[in-house]
């Protein structure tokens, strides 16, 4: 039997950050400004980020009246193009480099948004995807794609995610849950394995990230050797390589 296999590559290569966060960003930022009109105290957007969703928010919120951003960043572990992108905004915009990984950015805006002396002296938010404003538009990248799909095949399309994106991925879920014509969902993972451990054993083990050579965007540097950067774990290896054209039955 002969199976073909038809698959597409969506995915932008420029100097911007990638386009999904950018969109849901913008998005967010002009819905906040808009109902916060006439507000006393601004609003604080707090963001940690490892390279790519820091730099779509400051360009999202950049220039906003009434926002302020704090993004926080591991230091020396963003590409020199991904720093630029960070830093060069000034003005409601503030970027700080944190000696530590991303999960310490994350656990450091994390107690913030918990800290309840904090949230009475400042009115903070996030524009990571913990915030249900930053996925809701990004859902159209799905429905737009899936029906495109559709109508070029006749069948609905599949989705392979990178390991680093469960924001989007869920905005992929949330698309297929309203009616778009998808079918698989598949997470690619790499040596971060706390979301296939999870699918896989049912128990949530968080963990401290694993550098690697390439994850989601191909772009942070190895801090420990050895690591399987862009691996496939788990049963969406098949799929994945299926998605890719590399399997021919």
């Amino acid at each position: 039997m002969v199976t073909t296999i038809a698959y597409r590559c969506w995915s932008c290569f420029t100097d911007q950050p990638p386009r999904s966060r950018t969109f849901g960003a913008r998005f967010l930022a002009a819905t906040l400004t808009q109902a916060r009109r006439g507000a006393i105290r601004p609003l604080k957007i707090l963001v940690a980020t490892s390279g790519d969703t820091g730099g779509a928010v400051a360009a999202a919120f950049h220039g906003h009246s009434g926002i302020e951003v704090a993004v926080l960043y591991p230091k020396g572990l963003v590409s020199p193009t991904q720093e630029q992108q960070l830093t060069c905004w000034g003005d409601n915009v503030v970027s700080l480099a944190v000696r530590g990984r991303f999960d310490d950015c994350q656990r450091m805006v994390k107690a913030a948004l918990g800290d309840t002396t904090l949230r009475r002296r400042f009115e903070l938010s996030s524009a990571n995807s913990i915030n249900l404003g930053r996925l809701l538009p990004q859902m159209v990248y799905y429905w737009a794609a899936s029906l495109a799909i559709r109508r070029l095949h006749g069948e609905p399309a599949s989705f392979v995610i990178p390991s680093g994106n469960l924001g989007n991925a869920t905005a992929c879920v949330w698309a297929r849950r309203l009616g778009a014509p998808i079918d698989s969902i598949v997470l690619a993972h790499n040596a971060n394995r706390t979301v296939p451990d999870y699918f896989a054993q049912g128990v949530l083990r968080p963990r401290a990230s694993v550098a690697t050579h390439v994850v989601c965007h191909g772009r942070r540097q190895p801090e420990q050797s050895g690591a399987a950067g862009g691996a496939v774990s788990g049963p969406g290896r098949d799929a994945y390589r299926a998605a890719r054209g590399l399997d021919r039955r």
